[in-house]
């Protein structure tokens, strides 16, 4: 009998749970992560709404029909 084809099982490294507070790190880094890629995206839409406000606040108002002066 062949003791080879049974120890590569055994042979197979055990994983143990990761240590105390890593669990909490790789989360408070996604979180850090996700929290700075949202960041990046409300600036590039706060500065197309600036750019937007400013091209259209260089334009002459619109003209009203309104006559206050009946």
């Amino acid at each position: 009998m062949e003791l080879s084809s049974a120890t590569p099982s055994n042979n197979k490294k055990k994983q143990f749970p990761p240590k105390r507070g890593q669990i909490k790190e790789d989360i408070l880094k996604s979180f850090a992560t996700s929290l700075s890629n949202l960041a990046s995206k409300a600036g590039e839409v706060v500065s197309k709404i600036k750019q937007g406000s400013t091209s259209s606040a260089a334009a002459s108002p619109p003209s009203s029909s309104y006559n206050s002066d009946d």
